[in-house]
C-alpha cells in the first residue's frame, strides 16, 4: 500500500498531492513531525527529510 508521509509546511508534499490528485488517486497522506524523531518517517527515509 502507498502511503505518503506529509509534514503540513513541506512543498514536496504539496507538490506530490497535486500529482496524485491529477493521476486520479486518492492517498490520505500521514502527518509526521520531522524534528520529533518520529520513527516511521526515520524508517521510510534515513534522512527524516519530508
Amino acid at each position: 500500500m502507498m502511503q505518503l508521509l506529509a509534514n503540513t509546511t513541506s512543498p514536496f508534499v504539496r507538490i506530490a498531492r497535486v500529482a496524485l490528485i491529477e493521476k486520479g488517486l486518492h492517498i490520505e497522506p500521514t502527518v509526521v513531525d520531522p524534528w520529533a524523531d518520529d520513527v516511521r518517517l526515520r524508517q521510510a527515509n534515513a534522512a527524516t527529510r519530508v
